[in-house]
């Protein structure tokens, strides 16, 4: 009984969190109500977004209560899902985005090593005046 009322509430909530989503993401067509349900003090709606957060909830319920190895299959093809759609992002984002391949090539390589000397130096005067404000370091005496 334990594998089908664990985390229940987070479940739910999981579930709801799902629908509220896609309602948003298929802007609202998910907003149907098919029936409510009058209470004292409010009315409950039962529509597609209800159905939407049950069947969540019952698919989650049904992989927890499968084997191990069906958990984990699941997990490996949501986890496939989410890597292949985080690089079909990327790639959209290096094919479509307006701009040019110069900003990586090293075009002006005297430019980059005055620039890269001009740090050097500026590394080096701010490490000298430490020394000279803190005098010589003890670390690693006894």
């Amino acid at each position: 009984m334990r594998f089908v009322a664990s985390g229940a509430g987070s479940l739910a909530c999981a579930g709801r969190g799902l629908a509220i989503f896609l309602n948003v993401l298929l802007t609202g067509a998910l907003d149907a109500t098919y029936f409510s349900l009058d209470l004292p003090s409010f009315q409950v709606p039962f529509g597609r977004l209800q159905i939407v957060a049950l069947s969540a909830i019952a698919i989650v319920t049904i992989v927890n209560c499968a084997s191990v190895s069906v958990g984990g299959r699941f997990a490996t093809a949501l986890t496939a899902v989410k890597v292949g759609t985080i690089v079909m992002l990327g790639l959209g984002a290096l094919v479509f985005a307006p701009g040019n391949w110069t900003n990586f090539l090293l075009a002006d390589k005297e430019a980059y090593a005055k620039e890269w000397r001009a740090q050097r130096a500026a590394q080096c005067r701010f490490c000298r005046s430490m020394l000279e404000l803190c005098g010589p370091t003890t670390v690693g005496t006894r």
